[in-house]
């Protein structure tokens, strides 16, 4: 695990102007690689590579990067974790290969060499982002992993070519002079994240997941659209729809049977580590179930991290304390206060890059902190719920939409127009008593009545701001003509479940969690998140995931057999802070001075007049605002951390 940066020098440097600008780079993601840096320089070809390593599996030089392969051919810079990796260097020591040590970056070098880059690097079962020089071709190979778990950007600064793990490097080059990427700011608006292939900035890309691109030295000309050279080397959407068509014909005990066995080996190949080791647990389905796996397939106590909150509506803390004692983890807890959660609020604009608005990114990165202070892997959960059903849209959703439909739109429209209306928050307020979750629930649900299709419904509930363009000085069209490039299905529940997979998991979740935990070194591992593991439950029929009123009943199914089920049957409450509470607390003047009429005009990108009303009325009270204010806020914090 570490940040990797890159470099293809078109612009005339002299040798020790590009290595000073690589080192630079790759200093600024020190972060992500407190062990040790090392940079490479190709003598004769405008290429460099950098990385700055977290030790995890061989600690000795004989891990160190950027790594060259046997025969001198290839030059890697690797980011992520080859769990298999053994597997095949087994077979590739048959095949008369020697390694000098135990890395699984070697193994990868090994694999190219006997096999060729694609067939090499799709030897890869993990999450990864890297970057591979190829002398022979005179081609850089960029590839990341299925999906989506670790970042790599692509980009022009000046005449040169750069590559890196985070943003930050980027702004270290003399000639990078960012220009704010008008389309993804409309798109971060609406989804509080800035999906890929889009940036934040002009002329740079994010790599989408399960993708990679070829550089060619001879055919690369000075800004040309480097996305346009992306192309995937596995795809979700195929996969599922295989799934589709190859239904498994499995009892539901044999399913479930089937389930943990694949579960626990995803689990005992994620436990490959030379350095300590533990896991979240939250108390939910899909992290109770990762660490009673682990506690099976480990001879001591698996250690176990949990932060809580002192707002009961927000705090897991004491169902995860129930869990872990009775799978006996050594397990360790830590309360936060409000004021604990606001100093990490000013990190944020930093920490992430890119303008960011998951409220959740707040607790994510306060457990990280929590965990690296005793291990520096941690397995997480993140995966489950996309891929088995486990937010309240999947099952929820399709119900009340199969009886709404019927009813004419205008009618539908009208009522929506009539229960938005600001004299009816007290009332709706009233109804959910006061629980400001529960209120924006119901206004979710009132808003449902509006909308004409299923792909509306899809994703509007997928937004923040679901009428971006009325908070952007200068609309912009870029998400009409992309929304209807995401498959579609013929059954809606399944529809939900893949695209929450290609668009929700990757640009929310896993940015959040990558940026959080590696802001302070902790490498996250997924067990979920595995190829065997989406292709085997796409090719399950839609009832062992949702059923009745609630979704992952085969995850619960596999929970059972290890945790009484009164132990984590019961509403699903999330991660996020009390943001609404807080606005009106102890981020007030932090947020009054951001949203200030001066702030917003000086800067020139938002309506003031949208933004105004819109933090007027939660102010006083008289409407809830949290996720479209903290979007705005995100915005504009990183904002101001960027000109400065």
């Amino acid at each position: 695990m570490c940040g990797i940066t890159g470099a293809i020098f078109l612009s005339n440097r002299s040798k020790e102007e590009r290595v000073d600008i690589l080192s630079r780079m790759n200093n600024a993601i020190a972060h992500r690689g407190p062990d040790s840096e090392g940079t490479w320089h190709d003598d004769t070809r405008p290429v460099a590579l950098a990385q700055r390593r977290l030790a995890i599996i061989d600690l000795s030089p004989a891990g160190y990067q950027p790594m060259e392969s046997a025969s001198g051919r290839y030059m890697l810079s690797f980011n992520g974790e080859f769990y298999t990796h053994n597997d095949v260097r087994e077979v590739l020591a048959a095949k008369g290969h020697k390694f000098r040590g135990t890395s699984d970056t070697e193994t990868i070098l090994a694999s190219v060499e006997e096999w060729g880059v694609d067939a090499g690097l799709g030897k890869i079962r993990g999450m990864f982002a890297l970057i591979l020089w190829d002398k022979q071709e005179e081609a850089v190979h960029i590839w990341r992993d299925h999906f989506g778990k670790k970042p790599l950007y692509v980009g022009w600064a000046g005449n040169d070519v750069f590559f890196s793990s985070e943003l930050k490097s980027f702004h270290t080059h003399p000639n990078f002079h960012p220009a704010l990427n008008q389309h993804a700011l409309s798109l971060y608006l609406k989804f509080a994240c800035v999906p890929a292939p889009f940036c934040i900035f002009e002329n740079v890309w994010m790599v989408p997941p399960a993708h990679r691109a070829t550089l060619k030295l001879a055919n690369l000309k000075p800004k040309q659209d480097l996305s346009a050279l992306f192309n995937p080397h596995w795809s979700a959407n195929e996969a599922s729809l295989h799934g589709a068509q190859n239904k498994l014909q499995l009892s539901e005990t044999e399913a479930i049977d089937a389930l943990e066995t694949l579960l626990r080996q995803c689990v005992k190949d994620r436990f490959i580590s030379d350095v300590p080791l533990g896991a979240f647990l939250s108390g939910g389905i899909d992290s109770s179930t990762v660490v009673a796996l682990m506690q099976k397939e480990s001879a001591q106590k698996v250690r176990t991290y949990t932060i809580g909150f002192e707002e009961k509506n927000y705090n897991e803390a004491e169902f995860a304390k129930e869990v872990a004692q009775h799978l006996g983890t050594e397990h360790h807890e830590q309360y936060m206060t409000d004021a604990d959660a606001l100093a990490v609020v000013p990190k944020l604009p930093t920490m992430f890059d890119e303008p960011f608005a998951d409220p959740s990114q707040i607790p994510t990165h306060l457990v990280s902190a929590f965990a690296r202070k005793h291990v520096t892997v941690a397995l997480s959960g993140d995966g489950g719920d996309e891929m088995a059903g486990g937010y309240r849209r999947h099952w929820l959703v399709p119900k009340l939409w199969n009886m709404l439909k019927f009813i004419p739109h205008p009618l539908r429209a009208a009522a929506a127009k009539m229960l938005e209306s600001p004299a009816l928050f007290p009332a709706l307020s009233g109804l959910a008593g006061g629980d400001s979750l529960k209120t924006e629930r119901y206004l979710k649900g009132v808003t449902l009545l509006d909308l004409k299709t299923e792909q509306d419904v899809f994703w509007y509930l997928m937004g923040y701001i679901n009428n971006a363009n009325d908070f952007l000085k200068t609309p912009d069209t870029t998400w009409d003509s992309l929304k209807n490039t995401f498959p579609t299905r013929t059954n809606f529940q399944e529809e939900m479940l893949i695209r929450d997979t290609l668009f929700y998991l990757p640009h929310d979740i896993l940015t959040k969690v990558d940026r959080a935990s590696m802001a302070v070194a902790l490498e996250c591992r997924a067990p979920f998140l595995d190829t065997r593991i989406f292709e085997f439950m796409t090719r399950l029929p839609l009832s062992y995931k949702l059923r009745g009123d609630s979704g992952k009943w085969i995850i619960k199914q596999v929970l059972k057999r290890h945790v009484p089920e009164e132990m984590f049957e019961r509403p699903k409450r999330g991660f996020s802070p009390p943001i609404t509470h807080w606005l009106r607390g102890g981020l007030k003047d932090w947020a009054g001075d951001l949203l200030s009429t001066e702030t917003i005009l000086a800067q020139g990108y938002l309506d003031n007049s949208k933004v105004q009303t819109l933090w007027q009325r939660h102010r006083d009270g008289t409407a809830n605002y949290p996720n479209e204010l903290w979007v705005i806020l995100m915005f504009q914090a990183w904002l101001e951390r960027w000109k400065n």
